[in-house]
């Protein structure tokens, strides 16, 4: 046990051959090197992550502990000891409502450039722009909320899928999905030229297999029960009768 300040030159660890006890101090515990917990070698893992290592050969692991309900715990990314340069990145448990008054307790933040900008609520909510997510997930923005889906794709082609929104439930086998609204290419994409048609797939009743219902053409025509509207709304059945507008 250290009873004041302590100062290590070279690499400590605890536990194992070298110490088979613990360092405690009631001060400043300083290491001038890198710090290993169950290896003597810390700096054989990443470089970028190599000054405090974990080691276990199953689990390892690393509790950041309070005996408050309404305490938190952070860990911090800085570049400066001064105003928000001490907190520039963060990740945050609050056990209590100490960071916001208006979200719920056990939630967790995650912060860049010194702002917060996502948050797990206690109730698994995700919030992206908000620190009170009331929705599954919730994003906001002060002038325009947007949420974008990006085929990463360097040549697009004719009806290649851009992006789906599937609606599915765990009943009564996971990830069935009843009903999808899915964007597709129209035609190869080029430099200002990207046609696109939406697609609104449902499921019918005793059936397992999603089919097209409506689709929205790169010409903003309407077809309900047709792939290939020819008027603003074009509505056809299964025998044939249609109408068009």
């Amino acid at each position: 046990a250290v009873a004041q300040n302590a100062t290590f030159a070279g690499n400590v660890r605890v536990g194992g051959t070298i110490s088979s006890g613990a360092i405690t101090t009631s001060g400043i515990l300083t290491i001038n090197n890198k710090l290993g917990i169950n290896t003597s070698s810390p700096a054989s893992w990443d470089g970028e992550g190599d000054d405090f290592v974990i080691y276990n050969t199953s689990y390892p692991g690393m509790t950041i502990a309070t005996n408050s309900t309404t305490g938190r715990g952070s860990i911090l990314w800085a570049d400066g000891t001064t105003g928000s340069e001490k907190y520039r990145g963060g990740i945050t448990y609050d056990h209590g409502t100490g960071v916001s008054s208006s979200t719920v307790a056990d939630s967790m933040y995650f912060r860049t450039a010194a702002l917060i900008r996502a948050t797990i609520t206690g109730a698994g909510n995700v919030g992206i722009g908000t620190m009170s997510p009331l929705v599954s997930l919730d994003v906001a923005h002060a002038t325009h909320s947007r949420i974008r889906l990006t085929r990463a794709d360097a040549t697009v082609v004719s009806d290649e899928n851009l992006g789906s929104i599937e609606f599915a439930s765990n009943d009564p086998s996971a990830g069935a999905v009843g009903a999808t609204i899915q964007a597709r290419a129209t035609s190869a994409w080029a430099s200002n030229d990207y046609p696109c048609h939406i697609r609104f797939l449902t499921t019918a009743d005793g059936s397992g297999d999603q089919a097209e219902v409506m689709r929205i053409t790169d010409s903003g025509y309407v077809g309900i029960g047709t792939n290939d509207p020819n008027q603003q709304l074009s509505v056809r059945q299964g025998n044939g009768a249609y109408v068009e507008i």
